[in-house]
């Protein structure tokens, strides 16, 4: 007699419970087990006075290479791949609400579900310029990394296609609501100091932080200026675009003018524990790729943390949201000078505005009402003075100048793709056979001719130039 539907329904659910336990154990039996071998290996104990500090002279050639180290003969060697750790900044906190323009293949979404980072997948959207169709036809894993992103959240809508940087506001996606409550929201003072009125948004979606990763408009401008200018006009318009959207409240400890303990006020874990923590997870991450831990089991464990991080809503964080512009730090990039492109933007607009090549039809130019409609400044954050009675009918008022804000930079840090699982960096113009690399190879060129040496050399700065974030806030 054939089984009913809710009990063979019932027993697939109580085998998939068996089957995420036995992954959860394999899994803690093999931290154990890691564990136990590191503590072997450092004598059982760290040296007294022993620092997590990367050293300087001699270390700081090897500060890059992946080997582990090890304490020998009484001398400390600190491991060189958390050493490298330490010096770079983590851009992304575990509760920030995370919006991703510009994606080509999606390995770099992919990366932030992914263990170490386990991002909430309620937390994200990602977004590419192409359609769908144009995606998939242009870059030949990215159906295979939707597929894993969609399934890890949970959702289809975590992705979404045909997405212009620089016009944010024709997506409710992005918005949660319509553009004109989302911008008088983003102009009201009160916004992250008083939570009485949370209801009333919560329609509405603002991002904590906003990556744009290397950006580039494709093109194929042969003369340089036109294509320096055309590049410059997408992240003017970009910038523009995003403000609105931005979370407000209190400075992060980390940005200029921010107070060391805003991060716990609002609810965020301490930086460098933060630090720490994904120090120990990214060390913990490496260790399995040097173990025969089973590939199934992994995907089993991925899928299940993914899974119920998945269950957490949508909650921005209270605290003001920033941007994040990477670039290779290199010639022809260098060019546009991303930082002076924000921190002046009311005075490069108009200029690049009218020299920079056409739009695609149908799409404008952004003009500086376009600034004050995003709550924008038409001044330059220097002339903060002058700001309210400018942009106040000549009345000026402490209040008015908090409504209409500056883009101001609060740290440049160099990007290690290397440190992003599964993150693969694509061309704007897509895969092109014998031209475009598998992996990282154009971001990763190696500077030595010498096998031996090769693990020395950070691989973000081979190939004439770092990869480089630049972060910018609104203030």
């Amino acid at each position: 007699m054939p089984k009913k539907k809710g009990n063979l329904k019932a027993a697939l659910q109580g085998h998939f419970a068996q089957q995420e336990q036995k992954a959860r154990e394999r899994a803690a039996q093999e931290a154990a087990r890691r564990k136990a071998l590191s503590v072997a290996k450092s004598g059982g104990s760290r040296p007294k006075g022993f620092k997590r500090k990367p050293q300087s002279h001699q270390a700081s050639d090897d500060a890059d290479s992946p080997i582990s180290a090890s304490l020998t003969e009484g001398s400390e060697v600190i491991t060189t791949g958390l050493a490298r750790r330490k010096r770079l900044p983590q851009p992304f906190a575990r509760d920030d609400t995370i919006l991703i323009v510009g994606e080509a293949n999606f390995s770099f979404t992919l990366s932030l579900l992914l263990p170490p980072r386990s991002h909430p997948p309620s937390q994200i959207l990602a977004t590419a310029y192409d359609s769908e169709q144009e995606c998939f036809s242009k870059y030949p894993d990215a159906r295979e990394n939707v597929e894993k992103i969609r399934r890890l959240a949970g959702r289809d809508d975590i992705v979404l296609f045909g997405v212009d940087a620089g016009q944010l506001d024709k997506y409710k996606q992005v918005t949660g609501a319509s553009k004109k409550s989302q911008v008088s929201r983003n102009l009201d003072d009160s916004y992250g100091e008083a939570s009485s009125s949370k209801a009333a948004d919560s329609a509405q979606r603002r991002w904590s932080k906003v990556w744009f990763g290397f950006p580039h408009v494709g093109a194929g401008h042969k003369d340089e200026t036109r294509n320096v200018l055309a590049n410059q006009l997408l992240i003017l318009r970009f910038l523009i675009s995003v403000a609105p959207y931005l979370t407000a409240g209190p400075l992060p400890g980390y940005a200029p003018g921010g107070s060391s303990g805003s991060r716990k006020q609002t609810g965020s874990d301490d930086e460098d524990d933060l630090e720490d923590e994904k120090e120990d997870d990214a060390s913990d991450y490496e260790d399995n790729l040097l173990t025969s831990t089973n590939d199934a089991d992994q995907s089993i464990l991925d899928e299940t943390q993914a899974r119920i991080s998945a269950l957490q809503p949508f909650v921005p964080p209270s605290r003001q949201g920033s941007v994040l512009v990477t670039l290779r730090n290199a010639s022809p990039y260098t060019l546009w000078d991303v930082a002076n492109l924000a921190k002046r933007l009311p005075q490069m607009l108009p200029v690049i505005a009218s020299t920079a090549p056409a739009l695609p039809k149908g799409v404008k130019k952004p003009t500086l009402k376009d600034l004050t409609a995003s709550g924008l400044s038409t001044l330059s954050a220097t002339n903060l003075h002058s700001r309210a009675a400018s942009q106040n009918g000549g009345k000026a008022s402490s209040k008015s100048v908090r409504r209409y804000r500056s883009y101001h930079l609060w740290r440049s840090f160099e990007f290690d793709p290397t440190e992003w699982r599964g993150y693969q960096h694509r061309r704007t113009i897509g895969w092109v056979k014998g031209v475009s690399s598998s992996a990282n190879e154009d971001l990763l060129r190696s500077r030595s001719h010498h096998k031996e040496q090769e693990g020395n050399v950070r691989a973000s700065k081979a190939g004439g130039g770092e990869c480089r974030t630049w972060e910018f806030g609104l203030g």
